[in-house]
């Protein structure tokens, strides 16, 4: 049975580790288009970052901002924001506990903890301990174990 009324523990101390964001983000600039020198917004965005600029990067550019900000998986641009958006970068840390999961969102500029959401961990459908849930996998194999990923992922995003 599962009890609904329990406390769940959302802040104790954490370690004193340095944040290494897999995404990163750079101003970029580069020569705009004119009369006298025409070329296309594509053309000077691969200049200025020395790569081919993937098509789901461009989606979001406005030719109408002041300047863009490149977002950076490791060294490859995966986005590009209007204006400049460095100062603006969170991340997601997910406690998967046994009985319940918790979701911090942190700025990564500041180390700062902004909010933290908490529920049951939504495996317990699998079972109530642990070794439940792996003999639910190894019965089912590759498919439970998918089931179970859904259901956290499913829960994390409502």
């Amino acid at each position: 049975m599962i009890e609904r009324n329990h406390p769940i523990l959302i802040s104790g101390e954490l370690p004193d580790l340095p944040l290494a964001p897999v995404i990163t983000k750079k101003l970029l600039s580069f020569e705009r288009p004119s009369l006298q020198e025409p070329f296309s917004y594509e053309y000077a965005l691969e200049e200025a970052v020395g790569e081919e600029i993937p098509f789901e990067a461009l989606r979001t550019f406005s030719s109408d901002a002041e300047e863009w900000t490149g977002v950076y998986q490791g060294k490859r641009l995966i986005g590009i924001e209007n204006g400049d958006t460095r100062a603006h970068q969170y991340g997601v840390a997910v406690d998967i506990g046994t009985t319940t999961m918790v979701l911090s969102l942190v700025d990564l500029q500041t180390d700062r903890l902004l909010e933290s959401a908490k529920e049951l961990n939504p495996q317990i459908l699998f079972g109530q301990e642990v070794i439940a849930r792996i003999a639910y996998v190894v019965k089912h194999g590759k498919q439970g174990l998918l089931e179970e990923q859904a259901a956290v992922i499913k829960a994390s995003v409502k």
